[in-house]
């Protein structure tokens, strides 16, 4: 598994912890009975625990997944980049010029910013 499905996965759980302290204070806010949310919510936090040995609270959460979600776009990033970097070569770079051309018209500028987009 590459590394962005793994952070898709962590923060599959981080939602879920986010959703079961919602849910908690939701119950807590409005006088009913939560203990039961209380021990969701425990649950679903311990299970962050293995995310990261330093969060202790729903606000340690919340800079963890800022943390992941910054992490994933510098991931993309790269990926995008060095998928371009192979079409500069001079072998390729006529290549691709030809290929947006032939796709988005004689506009160049155009044709590679729809080009990034589609990636």
């Amino acid at each position: 598994m590459n590394r962005i499905e793994e952070i898709n996965n962590e923060l599959k759980i981080i939602k879920e912890c986010e959703a079961a302290y919602r849910f908690f204070k939701g119950l807590e806010a409005n006088s009913m009975e939560t203990e039961r949310a209380r021990l969701s919510y425990n649950i679903l936090l311990g299970r962050t625990y293995i995310l990261d040995s330093k969060i202790v609270t729903i606000y340690d959460v919340r800079r963890y997944k800022q943390k992941l979600i910054a992490e994933r776009s510098f991931i993309k990033t790269s990926e995008s980049k060095s998928r371009f970097e192979k079409w500069l070569t001079k072998d390729n770079y006529d290549k691709f010029i030809k290929h947006l051309k032939k796709k988005y018209g004689n506009n160049l500028t155009l044709g590679f910013n729809k080009h990034v987009e589609e990636l």
